[in-house]
C-alpha cells in the first residue's frame, strides 16, 4: 500500500532511537517506529499504524527536556483518516530483482 498525506506533505512518524556500542567497539544506531491501533482508513490493511505526528507536534516530540511519558500521551491518537490517502501498489516493488519502470 502507498500511504501518504492527501496534501502531499511528509509523514512525521514517532520513533525512538538508541546509540549503543557493540562488543567490537562499533557504534550502532538503532530505531523503532512507534505503532498504535489503526484509524478507519488503515484498519483493513493491518490493525496497527505508525504514530503520525502533525507538524505542530514535532516540537513536543523532539523536546529533550521532557522525560515523563505522560507528557506524550496526547500524541498517541490515530491520525485523522480524512487527511490520509492509501492505495495498493504492485507487488513488483517487493523485490530488488525487479529493476524496471513497471
Amino acid at each position: 500500500m502507498y500511504i501518504h498525506m492527501k496534501d502531499g506533505s511528509p509523514l512525521g512518524l514517532a520513533r525512538i532511537w538508541e546509540e549503543r556500542k557493540e562488543p567490537d567497539v562499533t557504534l550502532l544506531d538503532t530505531f523503532a517506529i512507534l505503532t498504535m491501533n489503526a484509524n478507519k482508513l488503515l484498519l483493513t490493511i493491518p490493525d496497527r499504524m505508525p504514530v503520525i505526528l502533525a507538524q505542530d507536534e514535532y516540537a513536543l516530540w523532539f523536546n529533550r527536556h521532557l522525560t515523563d511519558p505522560e507528557q506524550f500521551k496526547p500524541l498517541y491518537q490515530p491520525y485523522p483518516a480524512e487527511l490520509l490517502e492509501a492505495y495498493p501498489v504492485s507487488n513488483l516493488i517487493n523485490s530488488p530483482r525487479n529493476n524496471s519502470s513497471e
